[in-house]
């Protein structure tokens, strides 16, 4: 009898208070998003700092550069990450990519801190040309990491270059507030 009240008060005991301890279903994106109403134009004398994340502290500068090669000049509308801060660049190029499409790393496809490139137009004095991974006149999204706290944090940055005005605009960027998970280009 001892052994059968033994049993029953380690199977009560063992059973608790009848609540099932539920797992904790883990966030993969808080997205903190923004639209400018009025693109943010930016080049030549006219810079543009994005605060990504919105602390007060500018994370990326985004301007326009001239080279002159022998007699040729080499206009570079620029993305520079500050601080701690990444960009996803492909062969030091600015990676681009059209909505939907993952920002990772991959292949050739890496995130790197060093100022880089997202188009250059290239005149020589008898025409312009254009290279870069940008192609054409159309939105397109960098992705950008923010570091927080030893952190990670993926976004991008919606960016349209006019080709035929020379002009480039910022419309609207976005970070995923979960460290350490991506994003998609243009996810909102």
């Amino acid at each position: 009898m001892k052994t059968l009240l033994s049993i029953l008060l380690l199977v009560a005991i063992s059973a608790g208070n009848g609540e099932v301890e539920k797992p904790v279903a883990s966030e993969t994106k808080v997205i903190n998003y923004e639209s400018f109403a009025t693109p943010v134009e930016f080049g030549f004398g006219n810079n543009y700092y994005l605060d990504a994340d919105r602390d007060g502290q500018d994370d990326f500068l985004f301007t326009t550069v001239y080279e002159n090669e022998n007699g040729t000049i080499h206009t570079k509308y620029m993305v520079n990450a500050i601080g701690d801060n990444k960009i996803l660049v492909v062969d030091n190029d600015a990676a681009v990519a059209d909505e939907g499409h993952s920002l990772e790393s991959f292949g050739n496809v890496a995130w790197n801190s060093a100022p880089v490139s997202i188009l250059e137009q290239v005149s020589n004095g008898e025409s312009n040309g254009w290279k870069g991974l940008w192609s054409g006149d159309r939105d397109q999204y960098i992705g950008i990491q923010v570091e927080k706290n030893g952190k990670s944090h993926t976004g991008w940055v919606k960016v349209f270059i006019d080709q035929s005005t020379e002009k480039a605009q910022i419309e609207g960027f976005a970070l995923n507030e979960v460290a350490d998970n991506p994003i998609n280009a243009g996810e909102i």
